[in-house]
């Protein structure tokens, strides 16, 4: 006969169960996602050249700040001599101009020697030729050495290195997702590449019907046009290898080689996590990575890009492509490596922080003058500009901050070319 005691026996293990159960949804519900990582395809060169693809799809709890950002400066945490040698490889229409204007500031206020170029353009390397010690302005001094490169170039590794070894400097660059970067460099350089014009407007219709034509007008304009890199594998050229050559073998050749050079390929698309990670590298202290949104359009084209337009877009720059998907993967497996709560932590201080700098520094009305004037190739962009505060128009930072790369890069030169004329007059200056 059945007792009362021997029913609750009975029922004890699924009453547990159940209960077991229980807490398990409201421990999934109760946790919410971060972010998550797009399943962008990634696709690896086997040795034998066969492509392997894969996705990365990595999430991470969101779960509740118990410090706020000063308790966790990074630089109380971890006391570490910053790094005084750079060599940043900018690429195009990746976000480089706000890390460049961010360097050229660490550059300035830390009295570091910055390489200058010596063309007709204060602002780049003779690009679209081959990087050359030559087109660099010489050291004011014979005891001192260059810290820092971050202007626009074709990369050549033998002559950066001449300038700039690799056994003393972090070599650092930055890519950007194929879709979104060739969207922006057909807007951008609509009016300066003439084959582009074979469309009426940039939009995304008119790219996607472009793209069907441009094998067969690279085919006859290619070798006659001296802008025709611009609208293939931009990226590919930029990093010194031919754009046109897009067999395996060639491509997985230049991933290995970038690889051996560099030690830290950001992505644009992560701008925030691709900060954290350069402050790791460097060891520069948080008030250094502020930054403001430099160059940026007023876009076009809104919103994810279409699958069908991507996958075209990819197809036609495979190189770009290949590039992305490779550096792509490490950059995740380099934050899985500092540390996913970490970088989650970090990139909710490092946002605040850069809202609290232009807050600090701009008006909410932007207009572009004197001081900010940005490229504009063709005149054709809206871009977006800033105007300083009243109360901080003779704040150093502030106004360095909203500096276009230009006037920046000429105000640099001036300085030097002020220096030299110092010294032909046997006067000192101070370092």
């Amino acid at each position: 006969m059945l007792t009362i005691k021997k029913l609750q026996d009975m029922h004890r293990p699924v009453c547990m169960f159940a209960l077991f159960v229980l807490l398990c949804i409201l421990c999934f519900h109760g946790q919410r996602v971060q972010f998550t990582i797009p399943t962008y395809p990634v696709e690896k060169m086997s040795p034998t050249g066969v492509r392997i693809i894969h996705s990365i799809n990595v999430k991470y709890p969101n779960r509740k700040l118990d410090k706020d950002f000063e308790k966790i400066d990074g630089d109380k945490m971890k006391q570490a001599v910053p790094e005084k040698y750079l060599m940043f490889l900018k690429t195009h229409k990746t976000a480089g101009t706000s890390l460049m204007n961010m360097i050229e500031r660490y550059t300035e206020s830390h009295n570091l020697t910055i390489a200058l170029p010596n063309g007709v353009n204060a602002d780049q390397f003779d690009y679209p030729l081959k990087f050359s010690e030559k087109l660099v302005l010489p050291l004011l001094k014979p005891e001192q050495d260059y810290n820092v490169i971050c202007h626009h170039m074709r990369f050549d590794s033998i002559e950066v290195e001449k300038i700039m070894p690799k056994h003393k400097a972090k070599y650092v660059t930055i890519l950007r997702e194929p879709g979104r970067l060739f969207e922006s460099i057909f807007d951008y350089y609509y009016e300066q590449v003439p084959f582009f014009q074979k469309v009426p407007t940039t939009t995304r219709g008119d790219i996607n019907e472009w793209l069907d034509m441009a094998p067969t007008l690279y085919a006859k304009r290619a070798n006659k046009n001296k802008l025709w890199f611009i609208g293939k594998n931009m990226e590919f050229f930029d990093f010194g290898f031919n754009p046109l050559n897009e067999t395996d073998e060639y491509i997985g050749a230049a991933i290995k080689k970038i690889e051996s050079q560099f030690d830290l390929v950001l992505i644009s698309d992560y701008f925030l996590e691709s900060a954290v990670l350069f402050k790791d590298l460097m060891n520069w202290e948080w008030k250094d990575m502020r930054t403001l949104k430099l160059n940026s359009r007023i876009k076009v084209n809104d919103g994810p890009v279409p699958e069908q337009l991507r996958k075209k877009i990819r197809k036609w720059n495979k190189a770009d492509a290949a590039l992305f998907d490779h550096f792509n993967a490490t950059f995740w497996r380099k934050i899985q490596d500092y540390n996913l709560e970490k970088m989650r932590v970090d990139t909710v201080a490092l946002k605040r922080l850069n809202e609290e700098f232009e807050k600090e520094c701009v008006t909410a009305n932007a207009t572009l003058d004197d001081d900010n004037l940005l490229y504009n190739p063709g005149q054709h962009l809206t871009l977006k500009g800033y105007s300083l505060n009243k109360d901080s128009k003779k704040h150093w930072e502030c106004s360095r901050a909203t500096m276009g790369t230009l006037q920046y890069s000429k105000k640099l030169r001036d300085e030097y070319n002020e220096k030299w004329r110092q010294i032909e007059d046997g006067n000192e200056f101070e370092t």
